[in-house]
């Protein structure tokens, strides 16, 4: 016994037998449908038309531009504001109908370009037909300040 388990382990194992090509099946390809490419979608550019050049200061931080899509804004419609400034305003905020709020810096720090877009909230009728001032205020890193007002009429 001991001695067939040594011829065991001495003989060489015969080798595994190969498939032969014919046995070998490749699978059929599958197409692909082609992806169809179609151009990104362009954004629109906003259409600024009542657009107030304030006068600048002989010195220190100043408004160059107040920019809104229309003079007359519709109550439950679309509005946009762009605001270039000097450029070491670091911030703008605005004060329109009693509301407060801040604009977003657009371009790289320093460019003096901010915006913001948004809808005019439903106003009751005792609101309509009326001439508003929007104050735009630009702020500096150390507090200096520029200041312009500009007028808008708010209809339905």
């Amino acid at each position: 016994m001991i001695l067939a388990l040594i011829i065991a382990q001495a003989s060489p194992a015969a080798p595994a037998a190969s498939p032969s090509p014919a046995a070998i099946v490749a699978p059929s390809p599958t197409p692909v449908p082609s992806a169809t490419l179609s151009p990104a979608p362009v954004a629109t550019p906003i259409a600024f038309t009542y657009v107030v050049d304030p006068p600048l200061p002989a010195a220190g931080p100043g408004i160059r531009e107040v920019a809104v899509t229309q003079q007359t804004l519709h109550a439950g419609g679309p509005w946009a504001l762009r605001v270039t400034t000097t450029p070491d305003v670091t911030g703008v905020a605005v004060d329109a109908y009693g509301v407060h709020f801040a604009l977003f810096p657009v371009g790289p720090i320093g460019s003096g370009v901010f915006a913001a877009m948004g809808t005019v909230p439903d106003a009751p009728a005792q609101y309509l037909d009326r001439t508003y001032a929007i104050t735009v205020v630009g702020t500096t890193a150390d507090g200096r300040r520029a200041t312009t007002s500009i007028s808008v009429r708010l209809v339905r």
